[in-house]
């Protein structure tokens, strides 16, 4: 099969695409503008997933509060049965929703690994832009209902002059939001999955007004795969057991490559976030079956050269709107 690649994307993501294509995986276009070369390619990110599936879209792949052309914000997609769950919230989640054929009126769930913005900033937009009755949880650690009630006190100022308009009541578009603080953990259930959080090491925040803040690792069990979303982490030893066996791990990157500088002293930027060496030794220690890696910072090719010195296994180096089946 021959597959035309847009002409922006990297030597590194070239290694990474046909590593993907060889264990599978469907890659999506960035753009409309590349819709007819994927099409060619029978690479349909718009098509409805098989009925009894699970499949994983990577919405955002952004990482830190930037904003860049080629990424969104942080933010992954899991449609379980037809059934679509939200990880994460980052800038341009609603645009990225709609390039993958999801209404935002199709999320019913959202799970927010922490409350950085560079997580979080598309919230309010999904929240203003949201018109399903059946309402939408949003579901995180310590904190979340704060962040969902401040986003809902803002929306209220567009409600007000929308129910003037002929919209619906303020108290019936309030009603649509519930949010929900969780511990580590079981944190949700339902017919088709099975969400667990753990507490991962990207907050040091011992001793300061900050502390009551978590930052969570989602591991979600489906009839068809198990996919672990390291979230925001530093190293942390029980993270390879938490993710242990998975299908898929979505784990996050910071290349040395960026840490220059002042960010060559930055605890948090060298602390709280995970190397190549670090990423490559938790999906060994974890033996999980495909590796992606998001939330990107940097991602040169020496990146991926010493992951795999570590992980034998499958490596790819995320990008909007790739698909996993």
């Amino acid at each position: 099969m021959r597959v035309r690649l847009p002409l922006a994307i990297t030597s590194a993501s070239v290694v990474c695409a046909m590593a993907a294509l060889g264990a599978g995986v469907l890659i999506g276009p960035h753009a409309a503008a590349q819709a007819p070369a994927a099409e060619a390619a029978g690479l349909t990110p718009r098509a409805a997933p098989a009925e009894d599936s699970t499949v994983l879209t990577l919405l955002g792949t952004q990482g830190g509060p930037g904003i860049t052309v080629r990424r969104a914000g942080e933010s992954n997609l899991l449609t379980v049965r037809g059934k679509r769950y939200l990880i994460d919230a980052g800038v341009g989640v609603e645009r990225r929703l709609a390039e993958a054929g999801a209404p935002a009126s199709s999320i019913s769930k959202v799970f927010i690994t922490h409350q950085h913005n560079d997580h979080t900033a598309g919230l309010f937009g999904l929240i203003t832009l949201y018109s399903n009755r059946a309402g939408i949880e949003i579901i995180g650690p310590p904190r979340t209902v704060e962040l969902v009630n401040g986003m809902v006190a803002l929306a209220k100022i567009n409600w007000d002059i929308r129910a003037e308009q002929g919209g619906a009541k303020v108290d019936q578009m309030v009603a649509m939001y519930k949010a929900r603080d969780v511990q580590p953990g079981l944190v949700y259930q339902d017919e088709n999955v099975k969400v667990t959080a753990f507490e991962n090491e990207h907050f040091h925040l011992k001793g300061t007004p900050a502390e009551v803040n978590k930052s969570y690792a989602y591991k979600f069990v489906t009839p068809h795969k198990t996919i672990v979303f390291t979230g925001d982490t530093g190293e942390q030893k029980d993270l390879a057991k938490f993710a242990e066996g998975a299908d898929i791990l979505v784990c996050e990157m910071v290349s040395p490559s960026v840490l220059t500088g002042a960010l060559g002293n930055n605890f948090h930027m060298v602390h709280e976030h995970l190397s190549p060496t670090q990423v490559g030794q938790l999906a060994r220690d974890a033996k999980v079956k495909l590796l992606v890696l998001s939330h990107i910072v940097g991602g040169t090719d020496a990146d991926l050269a010493e992951i795999r010195k570590w992980y034998p296994g499958k490596v790819v180096l995320g990008e909007d709107l790739q698909v996993y089946k």
